[in-house]
């Protein structure tokens, strides 16, 4: 009996000792846990924050330096596709953020600085990067297109505002729905403005004679574009003569000019030697020569319809 005694307390004390030794285990285990869940989470933390000050900086160097080279060098530092992408937000905010300050005060400078910041984005061959530059720069173009169509609307320039609404709307078409329509209502607008402006032009031209320069392409491509008949026909008449006079002061300037060697008959023609007294042919084996003969003992020689010779 007493033995059984024995045997069972030390059984109990054994059993208390490996309770120890499994609660201290626990507890060596749970700190280790906790510390590595620590040093873990200390460590995203300090990833995270790095990560953060890149993607600032990476704000900074476009929006406020205008400095392409330096964010793509801080992009390049950045390992994660997560942080990649964050980088290509900051990218698109920044160039979205220059745009809207721009058009809210525009400056030559800011323009300039803006436009060349773009080009020299242009030449990354990353197709993110280049879907970015692509949005932004329709806007770009877009906002400059209507600023300068109001200047021209603002001065009586109608078909140059006409002209700059369309552009606007090539830009954003596909882009901004809201913006397109804006556009185009704008320019709708000016449209018979664009019209009558431009038959006061014509009319005033063609009454006081003045044939001494054509209209910019913008006003052809716009009445090209007109259903205004009248406008057609005025501009047709104005720009046929125009070529005429154009045409005949050209040949007057021919004739005032001499021949030379490797002219063709027609040429010569239009020069001041104008036509021959008479001509003699000679027809051989190896072609048609002539003999063009002028007052004074002047001649000109042909072989095969080209000036080779002239003799006076």
């Amino acid at each position: 009996m007493k033995k059984d005694v024995e045997v069972n307390e030390k059984k109990i004390s054994i059993f208390k000792y490996i309770n120890k030794k499994i609660i201290l285990l626990t507890i060596i285990i749970i700190l280790l846990i906790i510390s590595i869940l620590g040093l873990t989470l200390f460590l995203n933390h300090k990833k995270e924050k790095e990560l953060n000050s890149k993607l600032e900086k990476c704000y900074y160097a476009v929006n406020k330096d205008y400095n392409y080279n330096e964010y793509k060098n801080i992009l390049n530092t950045i390992e994660t596709e997560e942080g990649k992408s964050k980088a290509y937000e900051k990218l698109n905010n920044a160039l979205a953020n220059q745009v809207d300050e721009l058009n809210k005060e525009y400056s030559v400078d800011k323009y300039h600085k803006l436009y060349d910041l773009m080009e020299e984005i242009s030449k990354d061959s990353n197709e993110k990067i280049q879907e970015i530059l692509k949005y932004n720069k329709k806007i770009y173009y877009y906002n400059d297109y209507i600023r300068m169509a109001k200047l021209h609307e603002d001065k009586g320039e109608f078909i140059s505002a006409y002209t700059c609404y369309t552009s606007a709307i090539r830009e954003i078409s596909g882009i901004d729905e809201e913006k397109r329509q804006d556009a185009n209502n704008k320019r709708d607008a000016i449209k018979n403005k664009s019209c009558e402006n431009l038959k006061d032009e014509i009319n005033q031209r063609i009454t006081t004679g003045d044939y001494t320069s054509f209209f910019p392409s913008n006003y052809e491509t716009f009445v090209n574009n007109s259903d205004d008949e009248e406008l057609k026909k005025i501009f047709n008449q104005y720009t046929d003569t125009r070529k005429n006079i154009e045409l005949e002061k050209e040949k007057e300037k021919k004739k005032s000019q001499g021949v030379t060697i490797g002219m063709t008959k027609q040429q010569v023609l239009d020069s001041m030697w104008g036509e021959p007294e008479k001509i003699n042919t000679t027809t051989t084996k190896y072609g048609v020569s002539e003999q063009w003969v002028y007052p004074n003992g002047n001649y000109l020689y042909f072989e095969n319809g080209k000036l080779t010779a002239i003799q006076n």
